[in-house]
């Protein structure tokens, strides 16, 4: 009785057989290959490459949004310094109410001396005496009366002096009427403070001489604190005493 043989049972030996067995291996290695390939297509179309070949410009960037450039900021300065304020132009004095009535303000009147001492003003002397509503001499008529107490000064002076700066104006003017001393008269010499510059009155002895003199002349400035007068006795030295009224600036 015949026994079947399988195919599985046949010896390797034979030479076709082990080409049937090399078979399967070289099949498998193609497909392997094959899919390789296949990938590595895949991964060129999807990536672009990463290195540019030489010769080749590279890709553009992608455009950047525009934004305005920051203006450039203007070089720092040295703030001017500031220019001094203004000086604020004092009131002038204040007036005097008509008849015997006078008005008293914070400012000194316009009226120095008449017939007494004026609203906001005070008399001082250096070497001299001043009383003011003395009788002149033989007469009923009152004045400031000017003593001088210290002979032997080639110079001697009073001030009348005002409580606050009194505001001047252009064509200003300090009026004042000098009766001068017996005999030889009185010679005076007025200026203001702050002030540039002096005048110089004759006075006649024993009689009242009227002078009016423009404040432009004694001061370039727009105020004044007081009304110096000085006893020239270099130029009369006997003078021993004389009168003044009716002291007004305006």
């Amino acid at each position: 009785m015949d026994q079947g043989v399988s195919a599985a049972g046949l010896p390797d030996a034979v030479d076709g057989g082990q080409h049937r067995r090399r078979a399967p291996i070289v099949t498998g290695q193609r497909v392997g290959l094959i899919a390789l390939l296949v990938a590595v297509a895949v991964a060129t179309v999807a990536v672009p490459p990463l290195i540019t070949p030489s010769g080749d410009k590279p890709a553009a960037a992608p455009p950047v949004p525009f934004s305005q450039p920051p203006s450039p900021s203007s070089p720092s300065k040295t703030p001017p310094s500031p220019s001094p304020a203004p000086r604020k132009a004092l009131a002038a004095c204040a007036p005097v109410a008509e008849g015997s009535s006078v008005e008293v303000t914070a400012r000194p009147s316009c009226v120095v001396y008449g017939p007494a001492v004026g609203n906001g003003w005070r008399a001082t002397g250096d070497g001299l005496k001043v009383i003011p509503g003395e009788f002149l001499p033989g007469r009923k008529e009152r004045g400031l009366r000017v003593e001088r107490t210290r002979p032997a000064l080639d110079s001697t002076a009073m001030a009348l002096v005002a409580a606050t700066p009194v505001g001047l104006r252009s064509g200003d003017t300090l009026k004042l009427r000098v009766w001068g001393g017996r005999e030889f008269g009185t010679v005076l010499r007025v200026g203001v403070t702050p002030g540039s510059g002096t005048v110089k009155l004759t006075a006649p002895a024993e009689r009242w001489t009227s002078y009016s003199i423009k404040l432009a002349d004694l001061t370039s400035r727009d105020r004044l604190s007081r009304i110096d007068l000085v006893v020239a006795a270099d130029e009369v030295p006997n003078v021993t005493n004389f009168f003044l009224d009716d002291i007004t600036l305006r």
